[in-house]
């Protein structure tokens, strides 16, 4: 049977709910919390076995009833609002109590690079060039090099509309680097929240100016040249090359081996070893013919 919560606030809320994670309803993390303040949404909920319990008002929660019986239901007048707010108390409850950050003693870190002191993990033979930023929340396997300017661990942009104001959202996630990587000067790489992670596979490059968004999931041996941009909740397999000047948008897949044009804006899933190319991009031979027919307009 459904269990139903009233309640204030997060403190409130968590001594009565065991969950591990704030979430949306297409969470791939089990044991989530979720909202609903919309109908049509319903089904996607019903049917996500990760979502452990949901913030919703009294109508919606009728709907539920007896639909998924082990759902915990947790009524709010503003299920969005509350949603947000909860998590965003919770993520800097635990942003507080991040562990001591370790760092091995081969590391060569340079005197104008800022490390925070909570919650980083450096393995043996990382190199931090001069101004790299490395926040809390972030791994960087043995042998990685983190280039000049670079920023690692920084808040992303997650900024939700709530009852006409921005509430920015805490970013409770992590940044995993794995080994030998190579970050180029001046990137920048989110942390991730609600329990998806931002990982950058063993021995991927990215160039000077790339920018890898929250939650983003790059494979092994990636390319990733100057002034890139991977949108949210991306995935790039692995031995993919993203062109320079590209941009994957946000949950769109790239499959092993998938290359992306230079200059290419991809806003639809790669198949693995696949070419794309253009804007939007499309597959690199029908790109090649529609360029000829262009061509053969002008003249």
């Amino acid at each position: 049977m459904n269990s139903t919560i009233n309640f204030t606030n997060y403190s409130d809320m968590s001594n009565h709910v065991q969950f591990s994670h704030f979430g949306l309803i297409s969470s791939e993390s089990p044991a989530t919390i979720s909202f609903l303040e919309n109908r049509k949404f319903l089904n996607h909920l019903l049917n996500n076995h990760n979502i452990c319990g949901v913030i919703t008002n009294h109508e919606l929660a009728e709907q539920i009833k007896g639909k998924k019986n082990d759902l915990i239901l947790i009524i709010s007048n503003d299920p969005r609002q509350t949603f947000y707010l909860c998590h965003n108390e919770r993520a800097l409850s635990q942003n507080k109590r991040l562990e001591k950050s370790n760092i091995h003693c081969s590391v060569k870190i340079h005197e104008a690079a800022f490390i925070h002191d909570l919650g980083v993990e450096i393995a043996r033979n990382v190199v931090i060039e001069p101004n790299v930023t490395i926040l809390s929340g972030v791994s960087i396997g043995e042998g990685s090099i983190i280039r000049s300017g670079s920023c690692i661990g920084t808040e992303g942009f997650e900024h939700k509309k709530v009852n006409g104001q921005i509430l920015s959202v805490v970013h409770d996630g992590s940044v995993k680097i794995g080994e030998y990587v190579e970050i180029g000067a001046n990137n920048t790489v989110a942390r991730g929240l609600m329990g998806r992670d931002t990982v950058i596979g063993s021995e991927t490059k990215t160039d000077s100016l790339v920018h890898i968004a929250h939650c983003a999931q790059i494979g092994r041996r990636c390319l990733i040249p100057a002034c890139a941009m991977i949108a949210g909740s991306a995935e790039i397999g692995d031995d993919a090359w993203i062109g320079p000047n590209s941009s994957v948008s946000s949950q769109v897949k790239v499959g092993n081996k998938g290359f992306i044009s230079i200059g290419s804006v991809v806003i639809k899933d790669v198949d693995p070893e696949q070419h794309v190319s253009g804007n939007f991009a499309l597959p690199h031979y029908h790109f090649l013919k529609i360029i000829n027919k262009m061509k053969k307009l002008i003249k």
